[in-house]
């Protein structure tokens, strides 16, 4: 039996059998949104915001770049690997496979899909790479990563407001992204949380491993009790 697809699901589970519709949310515009909104918030804070060279500051930018970049790198093998070994249906399988259970007695005796080759008119790569969600996995690190990113850059006085404004847009955009995957019939409620959690994970351990995101956040508390002592 082929390690990438899993056993033991049924031919004519009603799970299986939902209609194919397009994507709310397509691959195109979710990694257009996954570089284009981090580069140009990285361009902002590192480049306008701080009080250094220029050559300090593009250091930095690229810097940014380049770890946010490894995040989702490492983020998507692990998920991907997760797909293959896995081998889980979408919510349409069958509707795109279309199983034809008379073409193998084995399979009729057994109605469980064991090979896609043999039971389906139509085989389908991707509509068996359902677990988890890479599209709720990017969201959500995109979320984690950025909100702490501004928490700890944000310097922008008179904009105080626009922080949790933009905190908040990108956490609605996570969930709107995810909850599209399971109306869309793309995923499983436990693909999207899966990937959510990978997503989350993802991006606090580069965080942490990797920048000096968390010190930041951590030193914020110091120095605004220092400046209220100031003013006192």
């Amino acid at each position: 039996m082929p390690m990438w697809h899993m056993p033991g699901h049924g031919v004519f589970e009603k799970q299986y059998s939902y209609p194919y519709v397009r994507d709310t949310v397509t691959k195109t515009f979710l990694v257009k949104a996954s570089f284009i909104i981090p580069i140009s918030s990285f361009f902002i804070f590192e480049i306008f915001t701080k009080m250094s060279p220029l050559r300090s500051k593009i250091f930095c930018f690229l810097n940014q770049i380049t770890k946010f970049a490894c995040g989702i790198l490492l983020m998507l093998i692990f998920g991907v690997v997760l797909k293959h070994v896995t081998g889980v249906p979408r919510p349409y399988y069958n509707t795109v496979c279309r199983p034809n259970v008379n073409m193998n007695e084995e399979v009729s005796r057994y109605p469980y899909i064991l090979n896609d080759k043999d039971v389906c008119e139509n085989p389908d790569y991707e509509a068996i790479r359902s677990f988890p969600s890479l599209h709720a996995a990017a969201v959500f690190y995109n979320f984690v990563y950025l909100s702490c990113y501004y928490e700890s850059r944000w310097t922008l006085e008179n904009f105080v407001l626009l922080k949790p404004m933009l905190q908040g847009a990108l956490f609605l955009g996570a969930i709107f992204t995810s909850c599209s995957r399971i109306t869309d019939y793309k995923h499983h409620l436990t693909d999207v949380i899966v990937g959510s959690v990978l997503g989350v994970v993802s991006a606090i351990f580069l965080m942490v491993s990797a920048t000096d995101i968390f010190k930041s956040l951590s030193s914020i508390p110091k120095t605004k009790m220092k400046q209220n002592e100031k003013i006192d």
